[in-house]
């Protein structure tokens, strides 16, 4: 059995903006930290990130001014506020398949608190299309 390669992107994972014609000269905060994070996470892959599916699980970073009790109770679990786990999938995807990311058949995302590790993303890309979808997920007939 081959071994899961996991890519570790440190820090707090930064959804996709909506851009403009503007952001090409105008440096928003927003635009220019996703572009270091999407530059961050093309650095951590490489073309070993490239594969028809995926599993994204993003830590959230769990605010300072949150009580210490709050904090130790939110370690770890569901993140339920912004930003959408869709704008940090579209956002992970991006920067991944810069081409486009019509391959790709199957995702899993999970976006939760930070937990003793801290905030950040890891990317697991499952190599082969067997892996990525199995022929029973297919109907037959």
């Amino acid at each position: 059995m081959s071994q899961v390669q996991v890519f570790v992107i440190p820090g707090a994972p930064v959804p996709k903006p909506r851009q403009t014609r503007r952001d090409r000269w105008m440096q928003r905060p927003e635009v220019m930290a996703y572009r270091a994070w999407a530059d961050q996470v093309r650095r951590v892959c490489g073309a070993d990130g490239r594969a028809p599916a995926y599993e994204l699980r993003f830590f959230l970073p769990i605010p300072q001014s949150y009580p210490k009790k709050r904090r130790s109770t939110l370690r770890g679990g569901p993140h339920q506020l912004k930003p959408d786990i869709d704008n940090l999938v579209k956002a992970a995807l991006d920067a991944l398949l810069p081409d486009g990311d019509q391959k790709v058949c199957r995702l899993r995302a999970l976006k939760c608190w930070e937990d003793e590790k801290g905030p950040r993303t890891e990317i697991i890309p499952w190599g082969s299309w067997s892996q990525a979808a199995p022929r029973s997920w297919f109907p037959t007939g």
